[in-house]
């Protein structure tokens, strides 16, 4: 689950905590946040009207800012609220300290090219975010992780300095956006961020965290089969589900936090305990991470090989609803 990672394991700046008041900060070093728009490949006078086909930015990632910003930053987002506007980019899009990413990646079903449907439209300078190919090609399961050195090669090659801050979007809505971010390119792994299947074996006696799946109901119940072929159906014992649509409305943005904060209590989920979040390839499980983050919790890890790991080997343990 490359993004994610390099989003999320690779962190290491220091975020920058605004102040409640914008016109309090007058030179912020670090900040991290995320992003709705919607736009085609302008930004529209009105945000409250839009044409065409929907983009949505969701998420701003953390490196350093050099100097005062004042002149190019209206608008200012708070660490602990994962989304900002579109009036927010509209403000800061000709900071030349900013950077878009289209981080566009569709499920194989779908049959749609993320680098087509970038070439024909996109917001002006982005850059393309490839998914699939900034990963671990050393191993079959999809979009893992890559090596610290890959992926600074990788966005080295897009032209990203450690300066820039960053904001992604995909075009599907909150999907593969929330996979690629917070993120800083000097690159610093932290295995917090990371969990392995061993790491969840052992949570299941240890029941140290708990543990979210972001798949369908019917999938998590072993209902249905899997969607890859060799795949088991079912669960992780003791995990819980909160299918990564019920987190989101029906334009596809994140849930305000008051109704984020039902959804996850619904399915017993304490928000005082630790989590760690897992779906079918490790994409959204990064949704219900995003969801969490604008819950105050902006550190929970995300197991990497995700069922397709976990169902794949015959020797872990399953549950179903049977």
């Amino acid at each position: 689950m490359a993004s994610s990672l390099l989003a999320r394991s690779l962190f290491g700046a220091h975020r920058f905590i605004h102040s409640s008041s914008p016109s309090q900060v007058r030179n912020p070093r670090f900040f991290s946040s995320f992003l709705n728009l919607k736009t085609l490949s302008h930004l529209p006078t009105d945000s409250a009207h839009t044409t065409i086909k929907t983009f949505q930015i969701h998420r701003a990632m953390a490196s350093s800012v050099a100097g005062d910003r004042t002149s190019f930053s209206t608008k200012y987002v708070s660490v602990n609220d994962p989304v900002v506007s579109v009036d927010w980019l509209r403000a800061n899009i000709k900071d030349p300290n900013l950077k878009v990413l289209d981080a566009s990646w569709y499920m194989p079903d779908e049959q749609r090219n993320p680098l087509q449907e970038y070439q024909v439209a996109h917001i002006p300078g982005a850059l393309f975010f490839d998914v699939d190919g900034i990963s671990d090609r050393t191993t079959k399961l999809p979009h893992m992780l890559p090596s610290e050195e890959a992926f600074a090669a990788a966005v080295s090659a897009l032209g990203i300095k450690n300066k820039d801050d960053l904001v992604v979007y995909d075009g599907k809505g909150i999907f593969s956006a929330a996979r690629v971010g917070p993120i800083t390119f000097e690159t610093k792994f932290q295995p917090h961020l990371v969990w392995t299947l061993d790491q969840v074996t052992s949570n299941i006696e240890n029941k140290t965290h708990q543990l979210i799946d972001a798949r369908s109901k019917p999938r998590f119940d072993g209902a249905v089969p899997e969607p890859r072929k060799g795949i088991r159906s079912g669960h992780v014992p003791g995990s819980k589900c909160v299918p990564f649509a019920q987190v989101l409305d029906a334009s596809q943005s994140l849930l305000p936090a008051d109704e984020l904060k039902k959804r996850f209590n619904q399915e017993g989920i304490s928000l005082e305990s630790p989590v760690v979040t897992s779906c079918g390839t490790g994409v959204t499980a990064c949704i219900l991470a995003l969801g969490l983050h604008r819950l105050g919790k902006p550190d929970v890890p995300v197991y990497d090989g995700s069922w397709t790991e976990w169902g794949s080997h015959s020797e872990t343990p399953i549950n179903t609803s049977e």
